[in-house]
């Protein structure tokens, strides 16, 4: 299921095209990963109250650099969480209407 915008790339892809996969080094440092960032790999941690596959994306990045604002959805459902930080605290977001 395609349910990111095309400038996100899974962790898998951007090693694949060059990235070192440390988060302190910047994606767009490879010049295919220009503007891109990270979304779309597996999350394996304990969402709140919720059973699934749950996926997760970068939410904000400086100059490629990852930030630790997550964001935390399933494909199944229409849940999603936001997280700051180390995935230890979960804010549910409610969806538009």
């Amino acid at each position: 299921d395609e349910v990111l915008p095309t400038d996100y790339v899974t962790t898998q892809q951007a090693t694949q095209m060059g990235w070192s996969g440390k988060d302190q080094d910047s994606l767009w440092g490879v010049w295919a990963l220009n503007k891109k960032m990270i979304g779309g790999d597996r999350f394996t941690g304990k969402v709140p109250y919720q059973a699934g596959r749950w996926y997760s994306a970068d939410l904000e990045s400086v100059r490629g650099i990852r930030s630790s604002k997550r964001l935390v959805y399933s494909t199944e459902s229409a849940s999603r969480y936001l997280t700051t930080g180390e995935y230890e605290n979960f804010t549910k977001i409610v969806p538009c209407q």
